[in-house]
C-alpha cells in the first residue's frame, strides 16, 4: 500500500457505525446506480453531516478510489477544494435564516438544468433539507421529477418527518444507524474523552450519538443538567424556583436546553412507572398527562429558535408549568 493511499484512507476513515452506509452509498457510486435524488438521515450526533461532504465529495470527483472515496487528488477535486467546481452546488440557510426560501430553490434548479462541464456528476446538497419552506419544497418538484441526466441532489436532514410527502417519494433514503454502546464508548476512547467521569451520563442524555456526546462534554452541559436536575426536583419539593433566571441562562443555548429537559422528562418517566402503580386511575392519567403536555410544549419552543420570540420568556414558562404541575 503507497504512503498516498494510506494518506486518503485516513483522510477519509468513518466511525464504525456509518460503514454499513457507506458501503451501500459505494455500491450505488461505483455500480451506476445513483439515484437522482438521494435522502440522508440520522439521528442527531451521528456524523450525518460529514457523511454526506464524503458522498458530495465522492460525487464530484472523475476518479473515485475503489471504496469510492473521491481520490483528493484529480482536476475536479482540486476544484471542489478551490471552492470553483462548476458542478458543485450546496444550498444552505442564508446568514441569519433559520429557513430555505425558493429564490434559492430556483437558483439551484437554473443552475442543475445545464449539462456537466467538469466529466461527471452535477451535485446539489440541500442542508438541512427540512428547513425548505413548503413553497421551496414545491419548487424542487421539478427538478425532481425531471431530473437532468448525471445530475444528483442529496437531502440531508435529521428531522425528516418535516419533509412534505411528495418530496421524500421521490428520494432514495439512506439512513445512518445508531452505533452499539461498544462502538460508541470505542470511539469516545478514541477521541480522549473515554476517561471523563461524566462519560456514562454524556452518553445517555445523548441517546448513545458519541459526536454528541463528545461535545456535551467538551461544552460542560452534563454538569449543567444535573444543576438543572438539582433545581427543577428542589422547585418541585418546595415550589420555589427562579424560572426567569434559568430561561436567560439557556436562550442562547436553546437546542441544548431542550436536550438536556427532554432527559430529564426521561428520567422522570421511568421514575414514575413503579410509582404510577400506587396511584388510581385518574392520578395516573394527571400524572401521564403532565409529562406528555411538557414533551409538547418543549417540542413548540424548539421551533421558535431564530424567530424573534423571546427565548427565555418562552425557557421561563416551561418551567413554570413543570413546577407547577409537580411533574
Amino acid at each position: 500500500m503507497s504512503e498516498s493511499t494510506t494518506m486518503h484512507e485516513a483522510k477519509h476513515a468513518l466511525p464504525d457505525w456509518q460503514n454499513d452506509a457507506w458501503s451501500n452509498f459505494a455500491a450505488r457510486r461505483l455500480g451506476g446506480q445513483m439515484p437522482h435524488a438521494l435522502m440522508l438521515t440520522a439521528s442527531p450526533g451521528l456524523g450525518l453531516h460529514q457523511f454526506a461532504e464524503q458522498a458530495r465529495a465522492s460525487l464530484l470527483c472523475i476518479t473515485p478510489l475503489a471504496n469510492a472515496h473521491a481520490c483528493e487528488t484529480c482536476r475536479s477535486c482540486i476544484a471542489r477544494h478551490a471552492g470553483s467546481h462548476p458542478d458543485d452546488c450546496a444550498i444552505r440557510p442564508e446568514e441569519g435564516k433559520v429557513s430555505i426560501g425558493i429564490d434559492l430553490i430556483r437558483w439551484a434548479a437554473e443552475k442543475l438544468a445545464k449539462t456537466p462541464q467538469a466529466g461527471g456528476f452535477q451535485v446539489a446538497l440541500i442542508e438541512p433539507a427540512h428547513a425548505m419552506t413548503v413553497a421551496a419544497a414545491n419548487a424542487l418538484l421539478k427538478t425532481l421529477e425531471e431530473p437532468a441526466r448525471d445530475t444528483v441532489l442529496i437531502l440531508v436532514s435529521e428531522q425528516p418527518g418535516k419533509l412534505l410527502p411528495t418530496v421524500l417519494s421521490r428520494c432514495q433514503r439512506l439512513h445512518l444507524s445508531r452505533p452499539s454502546k461498544v462502538q460508541a464508548l470505542a470511539w469516545l476512547a478514541a477521541s480522549g474523552v473515554a476517561q471523563s467521569a461524566n462519560m456514562d451520563l454524556a452518553l445517555a442524555i445523548a441517546a448513545d450519538a458519541p459526536i454528541l456526546a463528545a461535545q456535551l462534554l467538551e461544552s460542560g452541559a452534563v454538569q449543567s443538567y444535573r444543576d438543572l436536575s438539582d433545581a427543577l426536583d428542589s422547585g418541585v419539593r418546595n415550589g420555589r424556583f427562579d424560572a426567569l433566571a434559568i430561561g436567560k441562562q439557556w436562550m442562547q443555548r436553546l437546542p441544548e436546553f431542550a436536550r438536556l429537559y427532554e432527559y430529564y422528562l426521561l428520567t422522570q418517566q421511568r421514575k414514575n412507572v413503579s410509582m404510577l402503580e400506587k396511584l388510581n386511575r385518574d392520578e395516573r392519567s394527571l400524572e401521564i398527562l403532565g409529562i406528555a403536555k411538557q414533551h409538547q410544549n418543549l417540542a413548540k419552543i424548539r421551533e421558535w429558535g431564530g424567530t424573534g420570540v423571546r427565548i427565555d420568556l418562552a425557557i421561563a414558562a416551561l418551567l413554570d408549568q413543570h413546577i407547577a404541575s409537580g411533574v
